[in-house]
């Protein structure tokens, strides 16, 4: 479990502006306009595609668990669907990240509909890391500042 943590965070830290992400605009748009959220304080994001398997691998939930829980920001987890056990896996870690749903399929009209889980840390309107999440853990990784 350490190990994956550990992985987490120093990829998160390695990679350079090189690799930024190609629907800022789109993620943006959805937070603002769908999901409501405000963007100014630095938080983490987590847009887990539900209806693929890397949301219900228990290896990808156990790092993700450690890896929300160590960063000690305040956290999102939106959902593409209401998978419960997905839902309650997340309502039920000690910081309580705030769990919503994709009303009416609305991240695929936004393009963020991915074959990954999508993990973002944004403050103050501006994307500081990101990475693409799969049944292995992580499967691509960008920096962006």
């Amino acid at each position: 479990m350490k190990k994956q943590l550990f992985i987490i965070s120093a990829l998160l830290l390695l990679y350079s502006c090189e690799t930024p992400f190609e629907r800022e605009k789109e993620f943006f748009a959805y937070l603002k306009e769908v999901q409501r959220m405000e963007l100014s304080e630095k938080q983490l994001v987590l847009l887990m595609q539900t209806n693929f398997c890397g949301a219900c691998t228990e290896e990808v939930r156990a790092a993700l668990a450690s890896y929300i829980e160590a960063q000690n920001l305040k956290t999102t987890v939106v959902l593409s669907s209401n998978e419960k056990e997905v839902k309650a896996f997340f309502q039920e870690l000690p910081s309580s990240p705030d769990v919503r749903i994709d009303p009416a399929y609305k991240m695929e009209q936004y393009g963020m509909k991915f074959t990954s889980d999508l993990l973002v840390i944004f403050e103050e309107g501006r994307i500081l890391s990101w990475a693409f999440l799969d049944d292995k853990g992580l499967a691509r990784i960008g920096r962006k500042q």
